[in-house]
């Protein structure tokens, strides 16, 4: 079971730097080791089914499961960081661009991502959630106590001014 006391909430818009960051954080430094493996065990039922759906390698084969063992080490290891959420995300975000890129006859190549694409689209989705958070609203700087001398000053430089006018 997931510890949730130290899980941020996903649900909560952040509002600041501070507060998305935290969100952002490593899988590792949000749960302990039980939820760490669990997260990796997620992200390679993604894989399975990103192979599937794009019949890739022939993942079903018995005589390619060593194979299918060692690719699916090497995404988990470049991925576990990330929630699986994120990672779902991104293998949506490729798989739209994918049917985009065909849908304009286009070829994609490689035809399947690699690990290092859906890092990089989880690392653009943060970016563009940082872009998101709103801006800060700059405080106007507080007026300076006026001092007796100020006060002298402004009085004497109205006087002046009210005598030019007085004797005209």
């Amino acid at each position: 079971m997931t510890n949730q006391k130290n899980l941020p909430s996903v649900r909560a818009t952040p509002q600041t730097k501070e507060e998305l960051i935290a969100l952002m954080r490593p899988v590792s430094e949000l749960s302990g080791p039980q939820e760490e493996a669990q997260n990796a065990a997620l992200i390679s039922t993604e894989l399975d089914f990103l192979a599937y759906k794009l019949n890739r390698w022939g993942w079903e084969d018995k005589d390619r499961a060593a194979f299918r063992e060692r690719a699916t080490q090497d995404w988990v290891q470049r991925l576990r960081g990330y929630k699986v959420g994120e990672v779902k995300r991104a293998i949506g975000d490729y798989l739209d661009w994918r049917a985009d890129m065909v849908a304009k006859g286009k070829k994609v190549n490689p035809d399947f991502p690699t690990e290092s694409d859906i890092a990089t689209r989880v690392q653009k989705r943060r970016k563009e959630a940082f872009q998101r958070l709103p801006k800060p609203i700059p405080q106007p700087e507080p007026a300076s106590e006026i001092t007796p001398e100020d006060k002298a000053h402004r009085a004497k430089v109205a006087a002046e001014v009210m005598a030019k006018y007085h004797s005209d």
